[in-house]
């Protein structure tokens, strides 16, 4: 199989169609009719994350793990000292679920239904007029979340949900949910300050720290290294093991990516005042999606930092791709142009990602590729070797 090929991406381009059609239909359709689509749309979700095969590149991690773990009523302390890179919430978790099976396709069907329902929890809160709109929004930028980063989702999932306690401004129950999303991943620990600042509006400071990282950005000005090398020395432990091999990792450069929030930042700057006042929690997405520019713009002299900073925030997305359109819809020239921009973003994003062989996608209704096929291809795809 050849090592990258748009034909990886036509599964992905199909269920990106369907979610947006069905979106379509969500909106425009009675409330009778709208329980049935998002119904449809669930399943869709579910279908597609949760019978998928060996999909993407971390499932090797993944396999091990859950066929070395045992059971919840054998766990002892070595297995959370064998398994120490993995954070002992996401241990405890994995073992509940190993009580009820030992296969790996199990594992991946549960962690599934935990997610769409933070999902949903999540998208009815805060987007639920554009419910299944925000659920396509997802599966553009939220797909290798997923399917690859099994621990991260669940904390930006619980952080998202922790949101109402930090509208509310109840700090001990938004605390106590991120510190169940920290057991699960620790990058869960920058989602502890933003309690502080994340309700701040500030139109001003919002324009100036996006010019600032446009300027960072084109002149590729390099400056991570020293610092995130500092602090993890400081914090030491976990974050010093992964800086470490973080710093070593490759510089993202100027890239197409850019558009991905350019495009979004004028529309939202444009429309700031407006969305900022339409309720209360906007701007906590306000806010996330800045934070989602500053990993964008301010991290590119290092892939890693950028993309795992970022994946806490672009959830934000799901919520403010709907705003949007919201304040055009009585504008229907105005509004099928920005869908029309909107659907270029989404389909050249989902093409353009899942176009590497490790992100060949097949699914246990029509039969997957067994574990060792999958292995082989992702040695010839990656200079590493798995097993």
């Amino acid at each position: 199989m050849d090592d990258t090929s748009y034909y990886y991406t036509i599964p992905y381009v199909v269920v990106l169609f369907l979610f947006l059609f069905l979106g379509f239909l969500d909106v425009k359709l009675t409330r009778i009719n709208k329980d049935y689509i998002r119904v449809i749309s669930v399943c869709l979700f579910f279908w597609f994350f949760g019978f998928r095969g060996f999909v993407g590149s971390d499932f090797t991690s993944y396999y091990l793990f859950y066929k070395d773990i045992p059971s919840i009523l054998n766990l002892t302390a070595n297995d959370f000292l064998n398994w120490s890179f993995f954070e002992p919430g996401f241990i405890f978790f994995s073992s509940i679920i190993k009580l009820f099976s030992s296969n790996y396709h199990f594992f991946v069907f549960v962690n599934t239904i935990i997610d769409i329902t933070l999902l949903l929890i999540v998208l009815k809160r805060y987007s639920n007029e554009y419910l299944v709109y925000s659920l396509a929004v997802f599966f553009v930028f939220g797909s290798e979340f997923e399917i690859n980063l099994v621990r991260n989702i669940k904390s930006i999932l619980l952080f998202l949900f922790s949101l109402k306690f930090l509208e509310e401004r109840k700090f001990f129950p938004y605390f106590f949910v991120n510190l169940i999303g920290l057991s699960f991943h620790s990058t869960a620990i920058f989602f502890m300050p933003l309690y502080s600042f994340l309700h701040r509006s500030s139109k001003k400071i919002f324009f100036l720290v996006f010019f600032i990282g446009c300027v960072l950005y084109f002149l590729q000005i390099k400056y991570i290294a020293l610092i995130a090398g500092l602090l993890s020395e400081i914090l030491g432990g976990i974050y010093l093991a992964k800086a470490t091999i973080y710093l070593e990792s490759e510089s993202s450069g100027i890239t197409l990516a850019f558009l991905y929030i350019f495009v979004p930042f004028i529309l939202i700057y444009k429309n700031y005042d407006k969305i900022v006042s339409k309720n209360n929690y906007n701007i906590l997405f306000v806010n996330m999606f800045l934070l989602y520019c500053v990993a964008n713009l301010y991290f590119t002299e290092i892939l890693v930092f950028r993309s795992r900073f970022g994946a806490l925030f672009v959830l934000s997305l799901c919520i403010l791709f709907p705003q949007i359109l919201s304040e055009y819809k009585t504008r229907k020239l105005h509004s099928y142009a920005l869908n029309f921009i909107f659907y270029i973003l989404f389909f050249s994003k989902i093409i353009l990602t899942n176009t590497p062989l490790p992100n060949f996608y097949d699914n246990l209704t029509f039969g997957i590729m067994n574990y060792d096929k999958r292995i082989s291809n992702m040695n010839q795809y990656s200079s590493e070797s798995y097993y």
